[in-house]
């Protein structure tokens, strides 16, 4: 399976959870690619066939890219 793990993170935490979540699924043979949306702005979706969202929020409000 190809899973796309994107990311946005302010403090580094949400980097961490993508990198063990990426951990996880290589340990199960699955393909992974995690991706920092800071640095990577246009993502060919229909390449994976999982996508993961992740970011931080700060005071219940989403951080904004």
């Amino acid at each position: 399976m190809k899973i796309l793990i994107e990311f946005d993170t302010r403090y580094g935490t949400t980097e961490k959870c993508a990198n063990l979540l990426g951990e996880v699924f290589a340990k199960k043979k699955d393909f992974v690619d995690i991706v920092d949306l800071k640095e990577t702005k246009s993502i060919e979706l229909g390449d994976y066939d999982i996508a993961i969202i992740g970011g931080s929020f700060m005071m219940f409000k989403m951080h904004a890219l």
